[in-house]
Parts: structure tokens; sequence; C-alpha cells
């Protein structure tokens, strides 16, 4: 008895493997994917000059979305010496600030977002701070985003 409880197992499971042996499902190879390439990467551009009392300096440039970070490098001779920092939008004629900064120093950052691709500019400008006859010497860091070649 034992015996044919046995055999009938196995041919069940002989069945059952030789069912899904001939099932009509077909199993598609996955294809590797390649590792995509960033579309955009940092780009650091760097804008030095003097700037006299009573005087401004504007710098155009083009960045992809993403986050713009605009810092005062460094003023000299004196680091702590407040001057204006504005970014904005730059029309091809003017710069229309967006955010900006009346008493920036050395280390002083604006942080904005860019939506989409487009013209901004920084502008520097003496914020009514410096002495008469008075010029100091600055470089200013714009971290952005560039397509990536």
């Amino acid at each position: 008895m034992r015996r044919v409880m046995l055999s009938r197992v196995a041919w069940v499971i002989s069945i059952a493997l030789l069912a899904a042996a001939c099932s009509n499902q077909t199993t598609t190879p996955t294809t590797p994917t390649t590792p995509t390439t960033p579309t955009t990467v940092d780009k650091t551009e760097t804008f030095t000059g003097d700037l006299p009392q009573g005087g401004s300096a504007l710098y155009a440039f083009t960045t992809e979305a993403g986050k713009v970070t605009t810092t005062v490098a460094s003023i000299g001779p004196d680091p702590t010496e407040g001057v204006g920092l504005e970014v904005g939008t730059w029309d091809g004629f003017s710069c229309i600030p967006v955010i900006s900064n009346t008493t920036a120093v050395m280390g002083s950052s604006l942080i904005g977002t860019a939506s989409t691709a487009i013209s901004l500019c920084v502008r520097i400008y003496d914020s009514g701070y410096l002495s008469e006859g008075q010029t100091i010497t600055y470089t200013i860091q714009v971290l952005h985003q560039t397509k990536a070649s």
C-alpha cells in the first residue's frame, strides 16, 4: 500500500513538472541599463575688480535650472567692509534684482534657485559704507549649473 502511494505521489510530481516545462509563458531577458550621464554640472564663475566710493559693477551669466550661490570671496583691504550685493534677472540691458544684501562682507552669500535655464546677473555696489576717495578690491564667486559636455 505504501509503495502504491509513493508511486502515485511520484507520478503527480512528474506531471506537475512536465506541465510547468510546457508552459506557454515566455520570459524576456532584461537588458542591462546604461547609467545616465548628468545633463548639468556645477560651474564656478569668478568676477574681480575695484569698487570706488559710489561705484558699482555688473556681471551677467547664464545658468541651467538649479541652485545658484553667489559669494563675496574677498574684499580688501578690510574684509569687514560692507558692500551691496544683488542677484537678478538679466534682460540684455539691465539687472532686475531678485535677492540682495546691502551689508555684504567677505564670506556673505546669496542663495537662490533657477527653475529653468535663464540669464542672470550679479551686481556689487557701494551701499554707502565706503569713505570719500576709498576704493576696495573684491572677488565674487558664482556657483551655478551649466550643461554637461
